[in-house]
């Protein structure tokens, strides 16, 4: 029960990873209504990821896994989360630099 967890955890990091494409061209348009759907995407992203999670969670409790063991697998994706939002964080800041070149030259 605990693999079929992880496997639809890692499923949905992937499918998160792909739309990373989409939301930084989102962001390089400077439109308020592509920003709404930015955070709407990152929104739905972390929702699916940390259901995902739970899920991982609840399957290793029933499997009686001890409580480090849970803890220690869901700090872990903690950090893949954080990584995730951290390159949506860079390209963000990228995204900005771009722009004000763009108007001071």
């Amino acid at each position: 029960m605990v693999d079929i967890a992880e496997g639809n955890y890692t499923k949905e990091l992937k499918r998160a990873t792909y739309y990373v494409k989409e939301i930084e061209e989102n962001l390089n348009t400077g439109v308020n209504e592509d920003m709404c759907l930015v955070y709407e995407k990152i929104c739905e992203i972390n929702k699916t990821l940390e259901g995902a999670a739970d899920r991982v969670k609840d399957a290793m409790l029933d499997e009686e896994k001890s409580f480090e063991e849970v803890r220690q697998w869901y700090d872990n994706r903690k950090r893949d989360l954080l990584g995730f939002l951290l390159k949506l964080k860079s390209e963000r800041i990228h995204s900005n630099v771009s722009s004000r070149s763009a108007w001071t030259n």
